[in-house]
């Protein structure tokens, strides 16, 4: 399979040479394409030789251009071969404790270095070839992200399912060779990776900087829906602050060496210790705040540097309810105190249980629509009736909640309505108080500063 077009600028150069979407681009200058990679690196030429399908007939066209211009096309996918799955069988994978008949894409188990450099997306290594590490090294796909969990070959071979798993540091060793960087991830399961295990680990990785260029370490993410064979729990609190106290002397050795920690321990663990976060400067550029490491710093940072801005009244009285996670809740409630102040408002914090996955997932962004919508039904009958819901956007995938219900659904049961803001402070304030706070450039400075 080629790239398929999926809509091409008006009035830009594809457009010129008479490309329309649905257009098949098979090669650009002899090159097949496999990705949305091969595209951007072929394009920069000045002469472009393309051959593509519509309709089912070959058709070909030569583009002169500068090397700065672009063609104006989108694309359906930015894999074009296939995306490469996953033939692990990792004993904690949390697709594996996905319930049955969702829609499909939520059963997808991707490990596709490309989508790794694309978007971040953590994979295993396992099937890594001589012609891929060859790609990575003469395309620069730097960096990536890795989910390493333990260097001991046999507790990584047990951990994830796979014989071709042991050997971690190998092709680690071949990226540092070429200078290509890795953020990665040990996640953490009680009697099996942590103990000695984690200190080898830890130090391995330590020694591979600064080809290792952040570590992130995750507790193990349970539901109900888990193997009962399998011998897994989640970590107890005494648990993670043995934790704690080993990554934090890793922590300290890499600030007196290199100048940061490295080593970055995720949210949940401090919420489980009942512990303040890091300051801000701890978490350097935030490299792994998609895999919850600092994410309720920078909230509470961003906060703070916009709350005085707060208007001291509002024009008209506005009662606000807000959706979050049991999680979440420790950390908003805070900062949920600071609107009292606010004349003609009300806020209210909705913390809400997940029974969809199970009492030990307790992250907000697995909240599902079904216990959002249970959840408000049950308050309505007990509170007034709020004018506004909102609830974080990080919670929809294409306009629907993980369990397919629609917000609009949501909204015509409850008759209240319910809005979607930007998961972050700026959409936190914006949407309990209608008011637009810009980004405060004073404060913020460089980032990650």
């Amino acid at each position: 399979m080629g790239a398929i077009i999926s809509r091409v600028d008006p009035g830009g150069m594809g457009q010129k040479f008479g490309f329309r979407a649905g257009d098949e681009i098979i090669t650009i200058n002899g090159q097949l394409l496999r990705d949305i990679l091969d595209y951007y690196f072929q394009i920069v030429e000045f002469k472009l030789e393309i051959n593509y399908i519509r309709e089912g007939m070959p058709h070909s066209t030569v583009i002169h251009k500068n090397e700065s211009e672009s063609l104006g096309l989108d694309f359906e996918n930015e894999i074009f071969d296939g995306i490469r799955t996953c033939n692990n069988k990792c004993m904690f994978c949390f697709v594996d404790q996905m319930p049955r008949k969702m829609r499909k894409t939520l059963y997808l188990k991707d490990d596709d270095y490309r989508l790794s450099f694309l978007h971040g997306n953590y994979i295993t290594l396992t099937n890594i070839s001589e012609k891929d590490l060859r790609r990575i090294t003469e395309q620069r796909l730097s960096p990536l992200y890795v989910s390493i969990h333990a260097t001991d070959p046999s507790v990584r071979v047990g951990m994830l399912g796979s014989q071709s798993a042991g050997n971690i540091l190998k092709p680690l060793n071949k990226l540092k060779l070429h200078g290509i960087q890795c953020h990665t991830q040990i996640v953490i399961i009680p009697n099996v990776n942590d103990g000695k295990v984690l200190k080898k680990t830890l130090q391995d990785l330590f020694s591979l900087h600064p080809t290792i260029k952040t570590v992130s370490i995750v507790p193990v993410g349970l539901t109900k829906f888990k193997n009962k064979d399998k011998n897994l729990r989640s970590i107890r609190p005494a648990e993670a602050r043995q934790i704690y106290v080993m990554v934090k002397k890793f922590q300290e050795r890499a600030r007196n060496k290199f100048g940061f920690p490295i080593f970055y321990m995720s949210d949940e663990f401090y919420l489980m210790m009942e512990k303040d976060f890091p300051k801000h400067s701890h978490y350097g550029y935030f490299d792994q705040i998609g895999n919850g490491v600092g994410l309720c710093r920078k909230l509470i940072t961003d906060f703070n540097r916009r709350r005085r801005y707060l208007t001291q009244s509002l024009e008209e009285k506005r009662n606000v309810w807000v959706i979050t996670g049991i999680l979440g809740e420790k950390i908003l409630k805070p900062l949920i105190k600071e609107f009292r102040t606010v004349k003609k408002l009300t806020v209210s914090l909705i913390p809400v249980r997940n029974s969809f996955f199970g009492k030990t997932t307790t992250v907000t962004g697995l909240l599902t629509g079904q216990d959002i919508l249970r959840t408000l039904q049950k308050e309505l009958k007990n509170k007034k009736k709020p004018d506004l819901i909102i609830y974080p956007d990080v919670l929809l995938n294409k306009g629907l909640f993980l369990d397919d219900y629609k917000p609009d659904d949501i909204q015509k049961r409850i008759g209240v309505p319910f809005k979607s803001v930007a998961t972050n402070a700026g959409g936190l304030i914006g949407g309990i108080t209608g008011q637009q706070i810009k980004h405060d450039r004073k404060y913020y400075g460089k980032k990650g500063k």
